[in-house]
């Protein structure tokens, strides 16, 4: 996973100049023994930084319970900022952003002249962040110095001292800005469909088989997609990213979708658009579509879907009135799927909106969110996911939100074809 763009006052992502990277390892020397600082004042014992991520996506297949660590929301290292905040009479800093925004205004000339003081300021004042948020805590990557903050945004405590040193108007825009954030609610988990009873008369799907080359690497071995890195260091090489070869190793996905389409409308109850122009449901624009496919069933109550052939060759498949998704995902090298892997996604997929286990929300949280919760029509598993719709035509999302309204229960299940 690729971190998450520090925040930037301006808009653009800004990696910052925070916390210095001592952070990460053992440079770092508290002040707790010699100057007289507990360092207590926040919740919880203060901890060491968390161990430096990697800003270069990887894939591993194993974890190591043994050296996981929980969130660290109280972080070591701010003692000689305590000292002098309290030398100068300041009040208590850690219960009031504003006044230490103000107080770190002030001295910003101090600070800049004393390196370990600014470092236990940046320390202090992302700790300070930490404690607006139960979800909460710090970040340190390759490279980069250290932030703090949640899913959603994470600051970077020595940028924002920083910025308050250029001039006192970023003073007002980070407290806007952190108590924007404080405030915000957070979008809950979405419920996973319940499994309903069989349905008696719904025709058996079956997968249909294709066709699958061997590919062969230039040194003359078998490639066995699906099973590259299991023996590589459980990392794929840095020449394998963005990279994509043997595309036609995914041709099988539109064999399936084929059959998908052939089972939907000979099963149930539906409108079909087999023309281009249906692509224009899709949300994510720029595939090379060669079909679409638009079933809409014969009922208020339960969502459309539309497919879309695309020349990758893949998929992508727009489900009700918000989500995309796209069979393959990448399909880089890096990835490593396979044609069977996604034919099981986009078959959980659409059967479960046929029988009526996609469910969707809109808008959720003070971000106006969208969600998607989908359990597999054979109760083997389920998933769900959801984005920001900033990117979204207002004009659609406000459809989506009354056509939701309407469908209080969830998305049901498809009408069946009359036999």
């Amino acid at each position: 996973m690729r971190p998450i763009p520090m925040v930037s006052l301006s808009g653009a992502a800004d990696p910052g100049t925070g916390v210095r990277r001592e952070l990460a390892g053992a440079n770092i020397r508290c002040h707790a023994e010699v100057m007289g600082c507990s360092e207590n004042i926040f919740d919880g014992p203060a901890q060491a930084a968390p161990e430096p991520m990697a800003q270069q996506a990887t894939i591993s297949w194993t974890t190591d319970l043994t050296t996981a660590r929980l969130p660290v929301r109280h972080l070591t290292g701010y003692a000689a900022f305590v000292d002098f905040s309290e030398g100068l009479g300041a009040p208590a800093l850690s219960a009031d952003v504003a006044t230490l925004l103000d107080f770190l205004r002030q001295h910003t000339a101090a600070l800049a002249a004393d390196t370990a003081l600014a470092d236990a300021a940046a320390v202090y004042l992302g700790n300070v962040i930490a404690s607006l948020r139960a979800d909460a805590c710090w970040q340190v990557f390759d490279g980069l110095d250290g932030s703090v903050g949640n899913d959603s945004i994470q600051f970077t405590p020595m940028t924002l001292i920083e910025r308050l040193r250029e001039t006192e108007n970023w003073a007002p825009k980070i407290l806007d800005l952190l108590q924007d954030w404080a405030g915000e609610v957070i979008a809950e988990a979405m419920p996973y469909p319940v499994l309903a009873g069989s349905r008696p008369g719904i025709p058996r799907y079956e997968r249909p088989s294709w066709s699958e080359a061997t590919y062969y690497a230039a040194d003359g071995t078998v490639i066995r997609y699906g099973e590259r890195w299991n023996d590589a260091g459980n990392s794929p090489p840095e020449n394998s990213y963005s990279v994509t070869s043997n595309l036609e190793r995914f041709a099988g996905i539109h064999v399936v979708a084929e059959a998908l389409i052939n089972h939907l409308t000979g099963s149930y109850d539906v409108t079909v658009t087999d023309d281009l122009s249906c692509a224009d449901d899709l949300s994510i624009a720029g595939a090379d579509v060669t079909r679409a496919v638009r079933i809409v069933p014969h009922d208020e109550q339960a969502a459309p879907l539309t497919i879309v052939f695309t020349s990758f060759p893949g998929l992508m498949v727009h489900a009700g009135v918000l989500h995309d998704f796209a069979y393959p995902q990448c399909g880089c090298d890096a990835c490593d799927d396979t044609a069977l892997s996604q034919v099981e996604q986009l078959e959980e997929l659409v059967l479960g909106v046929a029988s009526g286990n996609y469910h969707e929300r809109y808008p959720v949280g003070s971000k106006r969110e969208s969600q998607y919760a989908l359990t597999n029509p054979d109760g083997s598993g389920s998933r769900s996911g959801g984005s920001g719709a900033e990117t979204t035509d207002p004009a659609l999302l406000d459809v989506a939100e009354h056509r939701l309204q309407g469908v209080p229960d969830g998305w049901q299940p498809w009408p069946l074809r009359a036999r």
